[in-house]
């Protein structure tokens, strides 16, 4: 059944995540960069560096009804700020959580991420972001 508002539409997809089986977890957010809001989630790729994370969202801005209506049914879920300079396009990334903001990793991290790739369900090329790079690298990925 399709959802016919904006709160039924909201209340399947929070249900939906709420239901995955990401292990390790991942957490839901929004995520605000150049002036536009994605949803999505932020999961810890490695459990010796748990800032950096793996980003998957939303590749269009939602609507400003929604984003209100996901802060209205769910308040727990954070608002990460992006910097300008990240692209941020595309649906996949890996960057460095730093309390609300999500931000390039340092060249140590990216040599860490380059020496020790995760796995995505289907082969994605997803972006490590660094201070002066924009790797990518094919991934497979188990992650459930």
């Amino acid at each position: 059944m399709r959802p016919k508002t904006a709160c039924e539409a909201v209340s399947l997809l929070l249900s939906l995540f709420d239901r995955s089986t990401n292990n390790p977890p991942a957490y839901a957010a929004l995520f605000s960069w150049r002036q536009g809001t994605y949803f999505g989630y932020t999961q810890p790729i490695y459990s010796d560096q748990p800032e950096i994370v793996l980003v998957s969202k939303t590749s269009r801005t939602l609507y400003v009804g929604f984003v209100t209506e996901i802060r209205r049914q769910r308040q727990d879920i954070p608002t990460l700020e992006v910097p300008e300079v990240i692209d941020f396009t595309g649906n996949y990334h890996i960057l460095r959580k730093q309390g609300n903001n999500l931000v390039p990793l340092t060249p140590e991290q990216v040599l860490y991420a380059q020496t020790n790739p995760i796995t995505l369900r289907d082969q994605t090329q997803v972006p490590i972001v660094g201070p002066e790079t924009h790797l990518y690298q094919t991934f497979h990925h188990e992650t459930h």
